[in-house]
Parts: C-alpha cells; sequence; structure tokens
C-alpha cells in the first residue's frame, strides 16, 4: 500500500533537497571546464544588452525575463561592449549581424573574459533547474505523498537531458518552469477555486511565455462561434482574461490556454478543445 510506504514531510523534505543538491553538482560539474554552446554566445550578451539597456534588437526572438535573471551577476562586473560597431549600427536592418556582434563582443573585446561572463550567467540558469525540480517534486506530493515526491525528484535529479540543459544560458529550461509552474497552478485552480490560487494563475501568467496576445480572442471567438463585438461583452473575457496566455512562434501555430470556470481550454492551429 503506498500509505504503508509513505515518509513524513520532514524526511521528504530532506531527501528532495539533497537530490537536488546532487543534481546541481552534477550538472555544474559537467559544464563548468566547457566553452560556451553556440546559443549561448548569442544569449550571453543578449541577456546584458536586455537587461541594462533595454535594447531588444538582440535576440529579439527570445522573450526577455530570463534573460534579466541571467543577467544579475554581470550588474557587478559589466562587460565591455561596443555599440559603434558597424553590425551593432546595422542589426536591426540585418538581425545576422547579432551574431557577428556576439563574438566580437565577447572574444575579440579588450576587458571581457568569456568564460567567466558565460560561467556567471550559467549559475543563474542553474537556479532555475533546480527550482523545476521542486515544483516536480512539490507536485509529486500532492499527488500522492512523500514517495511519490521523492521518486519524482529522483528521476528529475539523474535524467541527461536537465543535466545537460539545465545550466546553459538558454530558455529551454527556463521555458519548462514556466509551463509546468502554470499548469501545476491551473490543475490546483480545477480542483478547488480559490482566490489565492486564482491569483497564482494570474502571477504565472504574468511570468510564462508571453503577454496575452489577441490569439487569445481568437480562441473565444472559435470556442463561443460569436463575433467580436459580442465577444467583449463575454463575462469569460473579463473575469479570465488574466488567467490566459498564449504561445506563438514560425512554424508552430498558435497555442492559446484560457481558464473558463474549471475547465481548461486549448486552441491549437485553430481547433479548440476543452481539458
Amino acid at each position: 500500500m503506498i500509505y504503508e510506504l509513505d515518509v513524513t514531510p520532514k524526511i521528504t523534505v530532506s531527501l528532495c533537497m539533497a537530490l537536488l543538491g546532487i543534481f546541481a553538482l552534477l550538472a555544474w560539474g559537467g559544464i563548468r571546464g566547457k566553452n560556451a554552446t553556440y546559443d549561448e554566445v548569442l544569449h550571453t550578451p543578449a541577456s546584458w544588452i536586455n537587461t541594462r539597456y533595454l535594447d531588444f534588437r538582440i535576440n529579439p526572438e527570445d522573450p526577455p525575463l530570463w534573460k534579466y535573471w541571467a543577467a544579475l551577476p554581470l550588474l557587478t562586473a559589466p562587460p565591455q561592449v561596443n555599440k559603434d560597431s558597424s553590425s551593432w549600427l546595422t542589426m536591426l536592418q540585418d538581425p545576422r549581424q547579432q551574431w557577428r556582434w556576439s563574438v566580437e563582443t565577447l572574444y575579440r573585446t579588450p576587458g571581457n573574459d568569456p568564460d567567466a561572463l558565460v560561467n556567471k550567467s550559467r549559475i543563474m540558469m542553474l537556479t532555475a533547474g533546480l527550482a523545476l525540480g521542486a515544483v516536480l517534486g512539490w507536485w509529486g506530493w500532492h499527488l500522492g505523498g512523500g514517495v511519490a515526491a521523492v521518486v519524482t525528484t529522483l528521476l528529475f535529479t539523474f535524467d541527461p537531458n536537465f543535466l545537460a540543459h539545465a545550466p546553459l544560458v538558454k530558455n529551454d529550461v527556463a521555458l519548462t518552469l514556466v509551463l509546468v509552474a502554470l499548469v501545476f497552478a491551473l490543475w490546483r485552480l480545477g480542483l478547488r477555486v480559490t482566490w489565492p490560487r486564482a491569483a497564482m494563475v494570474a502571477a504565472e501568467r504574468q511570468v510564462a511565455v508571453v503577454p496575452p496576445r489577441p490569439a487569445f480572442r481568437r480562441l473565444l471567438e472559435e470556442a463561443k462561434g460569436i463575433d467580436q463585438t459580442d465577444l467583449e461583452q463575454l463575462p469569460e473575457v473579463r473575469a479570465f482574461l488574466g488567467c490566459a496566455m498564449d504561445l506563438t512562434g514560425p512554424g508552430n501555430g498558435v497555442v492559446d490556454i484560457a481558464v473558463f470556470g474549471c475547465d481548461v481550454v486549448v486552441a491549437q492551429q485553430h481547433q479548440v478543445r476543452v481539458a
């Protein structure tokens, strides 16, 4: 019986923390001596430019919140950047110049230590990976108690994908974190609607990939079969607009998630379903 195998909350927390500590040691030990990956060459200087100058000409395709996080350690020792170079000045007209400028900034600008800059941001990204493991363990605890929490954290700890990707200056694991946290919050809201849980969903939506866009209204139009004028009068729009998000990307169509009472409505490439 699962209840006979369950462990106390104190032991559960201790075991999960120990496993996440092992995860941090393995992930950091595997990456600290390695050079920057292809994407990190772009994302490391982009995180600084987005954060310090609020200039999004570089790496505009990725939402900036995770880059703000990655750039925090760089505030104490800012990298040197050249905003007079030809690649910088022509970047708005030719986005391919962002790669040239990033290489110049990291590897050809006096005063910049590329390995040190990348590793500082990697530490921040590793903490996001640890947060993901904690959310998964917490969800496991809600589903099956202490044993489920420990087993979930154990599987996460030794998963090679997360071990390899968590410390990288890349949005993969950060994206996974916010989406898992959002779905977890939606799941809890579906079990029982309370103001704190609704507030959590709204907060998670704010830190998710992108804020609501007109795609949310396209979802409601298709789900309700009404036009834009009547759509604005729907109580669901006013009540739950803060609990909606959409994911857009070239070639990926649109994925919309909205909350109607306790139902999760998903529209993917113009096909609406209720989860």
